[in-house]
């Protein structure tokens, strides 16, 4: 199954819709045609923490004055 979120009006469909579609070529032409982008579910793919932050790397830490 392959989620999309609607940019354009199309049918049923207004501008922020999301639906799943089993049929994944039928999908992929929404996308193409530049009616839908690909949509991926909050929480699924992504790899930054959920508050946003981002931890300080190592060599930032260690700049104490001396």
């Amino acid at each position: 199954m392959r989620s999309i979120i609607f940019l354009k009006p199309h049918g049923i469909y207004t501008p922020g819709d999301i639906a799943g579609f089993a049929d994944e070529v039928r999908a992929g032409q929404l996308v193409e045609s530049g009616i839908a982008t690909d949509h991926t579910p909050e929480g699924q793919g992504s790899t930054t923490p959920a508050n946003g932050k981002k931890g300080k790397p190592a060599a930032d830490a260690d700049k104490g004055g001396g």
